[in-house]
């Protein structure tokens, strides 16, 4: 009978601490959040990256990924949403994104976060007006309280109208419900990359705060891909990978920290078939052919809570998955979602 009891203890206490063949503790809380949304990307698309490198044995930043996933990109309303509606489902965990001035009555990510005591930044690439959150400012008081909680970064050619100058590379205080907008942007891109200005940024943005939310809305890749630009679009890829590469490095140093990177109205490229075509493409970036947009698109996730992103869902699932773990430790979704 003891030694029926103390298996019961040994096997009561037992944790698992691996996940796809790595080091990994479950049931962390997320009190660092840095979430990328990339319209276009599928996994797929990583080869404009692998099959470049030196050795076939080297992989890219995202494949090194902690937990892969797949998620459902159909809404009630659309089969194939656009990327910004997308982005939309992910951060409200709504179905019902139509495209109106409704959408921006669903409560996003940022506010649930916000009664939690969570700082709240957004960094949006190469957004077109009809892509832009700052469409929520032509729909009245719903869209005044989407962003009220949140400060918003954008990179693009033009100023937007009341936004306020910044230079990444310069101190500066933020404040919600503010726009701030890259002054070394012109028509011809912006004078930083994304993985200096994003590091300065997210250097500014979580000094003194122990709770935060970064979320980076980056079009420039799918807008590559629709002008069957496959060179800009593999250095849009590559610098996504890059600065993922940084955030990794930090939730991998961290148990607090989860790293996402999530596709946004993944884009379905016909590459070449044999090597030679291959190395075609490779070098003059002709041979492959985007085509239209895919039924799901790919989740990437390191750090705490990654193992939740594992699997395949609808994308508005994504949100509960931040939201819920197997212990109530703060941040469950039932705690803090006023209709449960």
């Amino acid at each position: 009978m003891k030694f029926f009891l103390l298996l019961l203890i040994c096997f009561g206490c037992a944790q698992v601490t691996g996940l796809n063949m790595r080091r990994h503790q479950f049931g962390r809380q997320p009190t660092k959040i840095i979430w990328f949304q990339v319209a276009g990307l599928d996994a797929e698309q990583l080869a404009m990256l692998r099959f470049g490198f030196p050795t076939a044995a080297e992989k890219t930043v995202l494949e090194r990924s902690i937990c892969l996933g797949q998620a459902w990109s159909f809404n009630l309303y659309h089969l194939r949403p656009t990327p910004h509606q997308s982005m939309m489902s992910q951060v409200t965990g709504k179905k019902d994104i139509a495209g109106t001035c409704e959408d921006w009555r669903q409560r996003p990510l940022w506010r649930f976060l916000g009664s939690n005591s969570y700082k709240s930044g957004i960094l949006e690439i190469d957004a077109r007006q009809e892509e832009s959150l700052l469409g929520a400012q032509a729909c009245g008081e719903a869209g005044e309280d989407y962003l009220a909680e949140s400060i918003l970064w954008v990179m693009r050619a033009q100023n937007p109208l009341g936004a306020e100058g910044y230079l990444p590379a310069v101190a500066q205080d933020f404040r919600p419900g503010k726009v701030y907008w890259d002054k070394t942007c012109n028509a011809q891109g912006c004078g930083t990359a994304l993985r200096a200005s994003l590091a300065s940024i997210y250097s500014q943005f979580s000094k003194n705060s122990t709770r935060h939310l970064l979320l980076v809305r980056d079009f420039s890749l799918k807008h590559a891909l629709d002008r069957q630009n496959l060179a800009a679009a593999r250095e849009a890829l590559r610098e996504i990978d890059k600065t993922a590469e940084t955030f990794y490095q930090l939730a991998e140093g961290r148990d607090d920290t989860l790293v996402l990177v999530t596709g946004a109205g993944a884009v379905d490229v016909e590459f070449p078939g044999e090597g030679k075509e291959w190395q075609d493409f490779d070098l003059k970036g002709v041979g492959a052919l985007p085509r239209r947009g895919e039924l799901s698109s790919p989740v990437f996730a390191q750090g705490a809570r990654a193992e939740n992103f594992c699997g395949i869902y609808e994308e508005s699932e994504i949100f509960e998955r931040l939201l819920s773990g197997p212990k109530k430790q703060g941040l469950e979704l039932k705690i803090i979602n006023p209709f449960n």
